[in-house]
């Protein structure tokens, strides 16, 4: 006669082999995702370089005010490098290629 073979419930060290791929995987992808996320934008802007500038001309008054007087962002950089400013107190010039001026222009409309 033949025992019936009993099966046991995986548990311990052999459970954790058999979900830690999956996990690893999910974990992986999760941390992928969420690197890309923060190097392709800051803080909801589109890098740095814009939120940085977006942040001083919001938060520093004459710069805000100027900036309602201006057409854009690009009346506002020549207008700022004709007063000698060529960058934010945090070192980012006014002109710098990296920021997205479109959405620049945007924050500047709804001031």
């Amino acid at each position: 006669m033949q025992k019936s073979k009993e099966k046991k419930p995986i548990g311990g060290l052999a459970q954790a082999r058999l979900i830690s791929p999956r996990i690893h995987g999910i974990v992986a992808t999760y941390k992928q995702t969420h690197t890309n996320l923060m190097t392709e934008t800051y803080n909801g802007w589109a890098n740095w370089e814009t939120w940085n500038v977006a942040l001083w001309i919001q938060n520093e008054e004459g710069l805000y005010k100027e900036a309602k007087r201006c057409a854009n962002y690009q009346q506002l950089v020549n207008f700022l490098y004709d007063c000698g400013f060529t960058e934010t107190p945090d070192g980012v010039k006014w002109d710098d290629a990296n920021i997205d001026g479109i959405e620049v222009n945007e924050m500047m409309k709804d001031l």
